[in-house]
């Protein structure tokens, strides 16, 4: 049974009322199910999931989508979205610039990453995040799976995304073959939640049209053929015409879906899907839009078109200050539940490694959700299997569509080192009987992840013993989060009676209501107002404040990239009604602030904006420092110039020393890299440069990113091929740079280039 929570202020009265009427009456608490005897031995086991038969159409060279092992035939696509708007005739969504690129997989069998990374592209760009081109190199080489040329999917992807996130295309290029996976570039954006449209069966036209026109570009897949007729026609495709093929082989490519027209004609009748492929711009048409050739168009069905398609639906900028913990190191692969019931329970205990905060509690959902219940603890008896010490909840979540998602948690709540905190949520599926999500992939771990049939004390199964799995449920955190350090409380109105550390669902749940009537405070009860924001300057600098609320002992302004707080952060909490907020790069940022006292947060304010327009990368002389050496009797300058149109640098020169120790004798040498051409930088301010040297007996790999017009960061890799010193002699390491003026306007007075001074590693 649930009880929608009321208005705290009319609760009060009500509690007054209440108290005077009743006197020791037993009530059942609104979060726990009524009493009921529990008979653990008698409880049937938790079922797995079915699983699908292997794909017989196994992915051609230049292909590369596999279908996951689970049995996901529930998931249909039938449902319309929550949002729905008219669908015109055509709708496209190249018109408003909102697709990246054609890019080109070569013949290798990797397009479930360029078509998860160009569904997060373009994802980016409705969202007005600006336009990034991300590495499918490191997609495919940096999974978990290494799955490289040998064929994915967005599952896959979405599990890797949500661990780490995206990496630049010009700090791990893409090679069509399997290479090493490259550990060095920076992340730039994380997957928070990530939802299924369809599995095996092919959504009705107008849901698929639905979610494309207020989702974005959807990643889907197709049959490409198979050494058969439908094969050669799709791979000699020049976009002259809309395709059509009414074979119903299981698809084994990837694509995006970017738009429909339905007054196209086909072998089939008339109606077709606007697609982008990942074979190049001298495959395919433009399809009706633009000079750029790589579509296809193709009829609404037509070769299975629409299965198992996808969309991200959240993402943050990667935090290098936070971490996931979990155990699911592949993700989603299989499914548990208990006959006939469509609810379970899941629990994780973690033990953090470091000091930090708790944000978001994330999970893999199998079935659009009616209801999701997350409860943190503090701690967990492994010999009882009881949690206890409740220290919140986040109750009555539900998710729409099947896929990975995140609950926040705000405040953030501190984690201690080596101080376990316990992870129990509760899945309701809309219809699945196999709502709690494992992986049997990877290595399974005992006594830390948990399943149960009612979430009562002394009821969890231990996974790893009895199924070698992993519970789907991780932690996000953040180390360095703006919000107080949180306390544990129980319940927010009133703690269960007569165990105070009661697990939800537990037997038993009687509340007896207190006797002592009380001015029921529901803390603030108006919204702040927040003023207009400006930044003058276009220095990502500015203030942010607001009207005091009373009753109000601190305010909680959040930031976000769009009007919708998608991926909101907190910026700031505190009892001041003003902030200096800094560090903002060019892009519009949105803001609304609430007031908060010990009894709760009032509601959100007007929503302001500013905008952070920054001049392009200061044309001029910079220099900088390496940070890999502690000889300080060593020149460790970095120069460089950039062009006056702040579109490349120029003249790079870079001399590297190197030392090295050989029996007695001590090696020490000069190696003077000069890079004839300048090296460019993109619009989104990065740059990167390779080379071999000398009939590649050495190596220089040199990268950066301008962080803003007078700043700029990144990496260096340096190899010589020494015989005295018995092969290559590697030094590598970060370095950071800043303006100091404007270049002389004669070339003989200019710095000579780039001077990077690297020296023996220790």
């Amino acid at each position: 049974m649930k009880m929608k929570r009321q208005p705290l202020r009319v609760l009060g009265y009500l509690m007054v009322l209440l108290v005077l009427s009743l006197t020791l009456t037993p009530l059942i608490w609104a979060d726990y199910p009524q009493t009921k005897e529990v008979h653990v031995g008698m409880e049937s086991g938790p079922e797995r999931a079915p699983r699908r038969p292997l794909n017989p159409n196994p992915a051609p060279p230049g292909t590369g989508f596999i279908p996951p092992e689970m049995d996901l035939s529930h998931l249909t696509g039938q449902t319309m979205p929550e949002v729905s708007a008219a669908l015109p005739s055509r709708f496209d969504w190249r018109t408003t610039g909102k697709v990246t690129s054609v890019k080109n997989q070569g013949s290798c069998g990797s397009c479930y990453a360029f078509a998860s990374l160009a569904n997060f592209e373009s994802a980016l760009l409705i969202a007005g995040e600006g336009s990034h081109d991300y590495s499918e190199n490191n997609v495919k080489e940096c999974n978990w799976y290494d799955a490289s040329c040998a064929g994915g999917n967005y599952w896959k992807v979405a599990s890797f995304l949500s661990k780490n996130g995206t990496v630049r295309e010009s700090c791990d290029p893409y090679v069509a073959s399997d290479v090493s996976c490259r550990t060095t570039c920076s992340y730039q954006k994380t997957l928070l939640d990530w939802r299924i449209i369809s599995e095996s069966s092919v959504p009705s036209t107008n849901v698929l049209k639905t979610y494309i026109q207020t989702r974005g570009p959807v990643y889907t897949s197709i049959y490409a053929g198979n050494n058969d007729a439908w094969e050669s026609e799709f791979q000699g495709y020049n976009g002259s015409y809309t395709l059509h093929y009414s074979g119903s082989d299981n698809t084994n490519h990837a694509v995006l879906i970017v738009g429909w027209d339905d007054t196209l004609s086909h072998a089939g009748g008339t109606g077709a899907w606007i697609v982008k492929n990942s074979w190049g711009t001298n495959w395919g048409g433009t399809c009706g839009q633009g000079s750029e050739r790589g579509y296809f168009t193709i009829a609404y069905g037509s070769a299975n078109i629409g299965r198992y398609s996808s969309y991200i639906y959240d993402w943050q900028d990667y935090d290098s200050s936070g971490g996931l913990m979990y155990y699911d190191e592949g993700g989603w692969t299989d499914a548990y539940g208990y006959s006939g019931n469509t609810t379970a329970w899941g629990l994780c205990r973690f033990i953090p490694s470091e000091n930090t905060y708790l944000t978001r509690v994330e999970f893999w959902t199998s079935d659009a959700t009616t209801d999701v219940d997350v409860y943190l603890y503090d701690n967990f008896n492994t010999s009882t299997t009881t949690p206890s010490n409740l220290l919140r909840t986040d109750l009555n979540n539900s998710f729409t569509e099947a896929g990975y998602h995140s609950v926040v948690v705000d405040p953030p709540l501190a984690l201690t080192t080596g101080n376990d905190v316990i992870a129990v949520v509760k899945f309701t599926n809309s219809s699945y009987g196999y709502p709690v999500v494992v992986d049997d992939q990877g290595p399974s771990e005992t006594q830390r992840t948990y399943l149960s049939r009612l979430g009562n004390d002394g009821t969890w199964e231990d996974m790893g013993t009895a199924a070698s799995v992993d519970v789907t449920i991780r932690l996000r955190t953040s180390g360095t989060p703006t919000a107080p350090t949180p306390t544990a409380t129980g319940s927010p109105t009133v703690m269960p009676s007569p165990a105070p550390t009661r697990t939800p669902g537990g037997p038993g749940g009687l509340l007896y209501l207190p006797l002592v009537a009380k001015d029921w405070n529901p803390g603030p009860a108006i919204a702040p107002i927040l003023y207009p924001i400006t930044d003058p300057e276009n220095d990502g600098i500015f203030n942010v404040s607001w009207s005091s609320v009373p009753g109000t002992t601190s305010y909680r302004l959040q930031e976000a990239s769009n009007a919708g707080f998608g991926s909101a952060y907190q910026a700031y909490s505190g009892p001041a009604t003003s902030v200096t907020l800094t560090g903002r790069d060019g892009g519009t940022y949105y803001y609304r602030v609430r007031g908060c006292n010990s009894l709760g947060c009032g509601p959100w304010s007007n929503i302001q904006s500013v905008t952070v327009s920054p001049p392009p990368t200061q044309p001029g002389s910079w220099n900088g420092i390496t940070v890999t050496s502690g000889h300080g009797n060593k020149p460790k300058t970095l120069s460089f110039i950039v062009t006056p149109d702040g579109a490349a640098m120029l003249n790079a020169e870079v001399i590297t020393y190197y030392e090295c120790q050989s029996g007695m004798w001590t090696y020490n040498w000069t190696v003077t890299w000069n890079i004839s051409t300048p090296i460019t930088i993109y619009p989104d301010g990065s740059f990167f440069f390779d080379d071999f040297f000398e009939i590649g007996w050495d190596y220089l790999m040199w990268e950066g990113q301008f962080t803003s017009p007078y700043a700029a960061e990144g990496t260096f890799t340096f190899s010589h091929w020494s015989a005295e010193c018995g092969g290559d002699v590697t030094k590598s390491g970060t370095w950071t740079a800043s303006y100091i003026g404007p270049a002389s306007s004669e070339p003989s007075d200019q710095p000579t280039g780039i001077h990077a001074v690297v020296e023996r590693q220790e």
